[in-house]
């Protein structure tokens, strides 16, 4: 992983073939109209993902991101990171019934003073980290490439995508952990006109997640346990400290349903999807400790209307997802190997959550001025079966976000954007038991667990300039800000700048 330029390399063919009738401004305007994200679940479809753009736009970017926290708000991110690096899209209409697009990117930086979490993706593999109670900063490189096409013919639109990431964390102080993650993804799908103004389509999809987790101690003297973690601050008793080398490998299977007007109409998107995923302790000969299944659906359903001066949609959606992870059960080791005797199924998170959201639009002569609003209830409970202890927390979630695009005389472009979010808790409810855990990571546990149920508050704002050099290149500049507030016991602030050139 030290040739990030090899990716611009692929992708830059791609986006330099890209030429388009119109300004590259007047292009730019049509491919950040939000709403084309206000709908984005559409494009979940590849074929449908033909009708996202009229125009072809690509964009290179390099940008600098930071976020600052006042103390560790969720243990496996820290409290603060960095990095650099940049980003290569493009969406190309390659002939009368046919589009190309693409996307590659790298960045490197850090994470600052992670705790109790040596594994990488938190967020697919939780609740089975390695642990230690060290902890620090990580080190990181991030990779992605991904391409799809789409064609039509007659009545039917057809298209697929393939896509690959790779992660790699490290950290240079005992325990030094080096971790190698791998996502390869691929999806098709298919649509067919039922009318002049109706596309209904069908995709599936597949992830193949891998993740090799290795912790050295260079320091005899500072040699500490490795914990395999369980969930709710529970670990398993009878490994921790005996391993610490660990795999985790899984599959992500998904399919798609959509309902898609191409101008004025109703819209419907549906999507579930099952991920599984085992962890095996590599120097314990692969002994398959732990696994989980996380089944996801969400549905999304409204109406949609374009003219030449307003543009509205207000849609509902719910979203539901379940995770349950079971620990396996071993004999008394027999040359080496622990034979399975059983599998018991202890930690499950549950969660749904329901919206009301609306989106328009008004132009006037060179402004289009834009408003999202969004509004909904959330439950999530997670639960520990031995020692019995779970944790809800239930709630209202708001945010209202306010945009202006403007063409500022013959060559500048500039966007501005203003967004407030708030959740409400209505019902909380942490019960934690007390265990043969560490105290540290009961005490760790506990914090992420209190930031999750307060009242938090976040604000965004973001501009972005642009400028023409000719009809066909631009360059620009883009910043953003989003300072969140946790009931005025923590707050978090991320800033992000970049350098685009558009073409």
């Amino acid at each position: 992983m030290k040739r990030p330029y090899l990716l611009l390399a692929l992708v830059t063919p791609l986006i330099l073939s890209a030429s388009g009738n119109d300004s590259i401004l007047i292009r730019m305007n049509s491919h950040v109209d939000g709403l084309r994200r206000f709908i984005s679940e559409t494009w979940q479809n590849p074929a449908l993902k033909y009708f996202s753009e009229d125009e072809p736009f690509s964009n290179l970017s390099v940008g600098l991101s930071r976020r600052n926290d006042s103390e560790i708000i969720t243990p496996e991110y820290g409290d603060g990171s960095h990095s650099a690096g940049f980003n290569a899209e493009s969406f190309i209409p390659a002939g009368k019934n046919s589009a190309v697009w693409g996307n590659a990117g790298y960045s490197t930086g850090s994470t600052r003073n992670v705790q109790w979490c040596e594994s990488s993706s938190p967020e697919l593999i939780y609740p089975y980290f390695s642990a230690d109670e060290a902890g620090g900063n990580l080190k990181d490189e991030h990779y992605k490439f991904s391409g799809g096409y789409a064609g039509r013919k007659n009545s039917i639109v057809w298209g697929a995508t393939l896509g690959y990431s790779a992660t790699h964390h490290f950290r240079d102080v005992d325990p030094r952990p080096r971790n190698i993650t791998g996502e390869l993804t691929l999806s098709g799908g298919i649509a067919y006109s039922i009318s002049a103004d109706y596309m209904v389509g069908a995709s599936m999809n597949w992830m193949k997640y891998k993740q090799s987790n290795d912790i050295k101690f260079v320091s005899e003297t500072h040699d500490l346990p490795i914990y395999q973690l369980t969930g709710l601050g529970t670990h398993y008793n009878r490994f921790a400290g005996a391993s610490k080398s660990s795999d985790f490998s899984g599959n992500r299977f998904g399919a798609t349903l959509n309902l898609f007007p191409l101008r004025s109409g109703v819209l419907v998107n549906i999507s579930v999807s099952r991920f599984s995923f085992d962890k095996t302790l590599r120097d314990l000969n692969k002994l398959p400790i732990a696994s989980a299944w996380h089944n996801a659906l969400t549905v999304n359903a409204g109406y949609k209307h374009i003219s030449d001066k307003v543009t509205y949609s207000v849609t509902g959606q719910f979203d539901a997802y379940r995770r349950h992870g079971s620990e396996n059960i071993f004999g008394d080791a027999v040359s080496g190997s622990y034979p399975q005797i059983g599998s018991l199924e202890m930690y499950a998170d549950n969660y749904y959550r329901a919206l009301l959201q609306g989106f328009a639009s008004i132009r006037q002569n060179n402004q289009t001025y834009s408003m999202t609003l969004r509004s909904g209830y959330s439950h999530r409970k997670q639960f520990y079966a031995e020692p019995e202890q779970w944790a809800l927390v239930e709630g209202l979630e708001n945010m209202a976000d306010f945009s202006v695009r403007s063409f500022l005389g013959q060559h500048w472009y500039g966007i501005a954007d203003l967004s407030f979010a708030i959740f409400s808790p209505t019902e909380k409810d942490i019960n934690l038991q007390p265990s043969t855990s560490p105290e540290a990571l009961a005490g760790s546990v506990e914090t992420g667990l209190r930031h999750s149920t307060v009242t938090r508050c976040a604000t965004s704002v973001s501009l972005t300039a642009a400028r023409a050099i000719s009809e066909k290149y631009a360059i620009g500049i883009g910043g953003s800000a989003t300072l969140t507030n946790y009931s005025g016991t923590a707050h978090s602030n991320l800033y992000n700048i970049s350098i685009n050139f558009y073409f």
